[in-house]
């Protein structure tokens, strides 16, 4: 299997998104906005993977085979912050994010 998120399930997720973090309480704008017609919108989301993508990884899990682990299923857009925050802060993210 590969192991690469395909762009069906990029556009999807982004799509689905609603331009805001996963995170229940940031829900930031993933895409910044220039005031400057004449510079481009900055996108500042970033993928992240619920159960971890590679051995070592925070939330790894042996079980899934990678086209599961790179699904939509296991993928939430993230606010640079907080993406770094759900991969040092396993245990309150995750509750937040199931218990919503």
């Amino acid at each position: 299997m590969s192991n690469v998120i395909s762009n069906s399930i990029i556009k999807i997720l982004w799509g689905r998104s609603g331009n805001r973090c996963s995170m229940p309480d940031c829900r930031r704008h993933l895409i910044i906005a220039s005031p400057d017609v004449n510079i481009s919108d900055k996108p500042m989301g970033e993928m992240a993977h619920i159960a971890g993508k590679n051995k070592g990884s925070a939330r790894y899990d042996n079980s899934m085979i990678d086209s599961q682990r790179n699904g939509y299923d296991n993928l939430i857009l993230l606010y640079p912050n907080c993406h770094v925050k759900i991969d040092t802060d396993v245990i309150s993210i995750l509750f937040k994010l199931f218990n919503r």
